[in-house]
């Protein structure tokens, strides 16, 4: 487990936000409920990889962190859509597809995934080793969280993976997008199929390498001999 100062560290790197900032998110997620209370610096307590995603969703998913809150509860508990996109077969169905991945059992709801991707190296089953006996794992990892409209309940999020042999498109949205036909605040653009967001965060593989370092004590994708 990790500290929510390294975790704040670690998402300054890979982030323009400063400490600060982060830190503030960080409060108002623990004021929340969201994010564990205790001590601060080297007493504060372990962060399980959920509370860890959650924080990450927060910060990316919210464009103030008074928002950050309702932003996590969107992202979280969007589902994954049962269609996905593959690099040669095009559209083809999820459950057909992920039941060769490590990730199946945890692709229902994004904020469960994204804690498995924080932790773990995500891999197909039948892989095949090299040669040398390494084994065929992610060249490339990409998630892109959209920014939460405060007071619309729609979050989405999407996971592009790649095991140097195929890539794949996962997209994640809340169950019921709102009705765009009833808008009470002129000022808010709507959100929904098709529409635009004003901020989206793309998340690189370093992210999770480091997070998963940081997370496991200092090493990623340990396979069981």
């Amino acid at each position: 487990m990790a500290k929510l100062p390294a975790i704040i560290d670690l998402i300054v790197k890979h982030d323009t936000k400063s400490v600060a900032t982060i830190s503030n998110y960080a409060r108002v997620l623990r004021d929340a409920g969201i994010l564990p209370k205790g001590k601060r610096g080297r007493g504060a307590p372990d962060l399980h990889p959920t509370e860890i995603a959650d924080l990450v969703m927060g910060v990316a998913g919210a464009g103030d962190a008074v928002d950050a809150p309702h932003a996590v509860e969107m992202l979280r508990g969007a589902k994954l859509l049962p269609k996905i996109e593959l690099e040669h077969e095009g559209i083809v169905d999820a459950d057909h597809e992920l039941r060769h991945w490590s990730i199946a059992d945890c692709c229902e709801d994004f904020g469960m995934l994204l804690a498995s991707l924080l932790s773990d190296e995500p891999r197909r089953d039948d892989v095949q080793e090299y040669p040398n006996g390494d084994w065929f794992c992610i060249t490339n990892m990409t998630v892109t969280i959209n920014e939460v409209v405060p007071r619309r309940d729609f979050g989405c999020a999407e996971v592009f993976l790649d095991d140097g042999n195929q890539w794949v498109k996962l997209t994640f949205m809340t169950p019921r997008t709102p009705d765009l036909s009833n808008q009470e605040d002129d000022d808010q653009e709507p959100i929904g199929l098709g529409a635009s967001w004003s901020r989206s965060t793309h998340i690189d593989y370093s992210f999770f390498v480091d997070a998963s370092v940081c997370i496991n004590g200092g090493y990623r994708n340990q396979i069981e001999q």
